[in-house]
């Protein structure tokens, strides 16, 4: 219980820290940095749950505590990345940091005109 504690702590400290630096940003920053830090600290929140309830408390199957973990971390370590490498693209775009991407001239650089290019003749080989 002393992990738990220590754990709260932890989140905590970073989430008000970083809080306060995010409203000094303002605008879309701090609206942005604000959703991800809750849904981080939401998943980080269901880790000590699944610990209580499965490891100390064997209320729930074991079946169920590893699935608890696997979609916790999977969550955790690739759908919060995700949103800030979308957010971060999406904001780029709009800054006009990144061009806009034009799929229909990615798509005619991919064809090859074979009419400048020798045609290869391939003779039988000779009996």
């Amino acid at each position: 219980m002393l992990g738990l504690l220590a754990f709260a702590g932890v989140v905590l400290k970073l989430f008000l820290s970083l809080t306060t630096r995010a409203e000094k940003l303002g605008g879309e920053a701090e609206t942005l940095f604000k959703f991800v830090a809750n849904r981080t600290a939401e998943l980080w929140c269901v880790y000590p749950v699944l610990f209580a309830l499965c490891e100390c408390t064997k209320t729930l199957p074991e079946e169920f505590e590893v699935a608890g973990y696997a979609i916790a971390d999977v969550l955790a370590k690739c759908g919060i990345p995700m949103m800030v490498w979308v957010s971060t693209v999406t904001n780029s775009r709009k800054l006009g940091l990144v061009p806009p991407v034009d799929l229909a001239e990615d798509r005619e650089e991919a064809f090859v005109d074979t009419a400048h290019y020798p045609k290869e003749t391939v003779s039988d080989p000779a009996p």
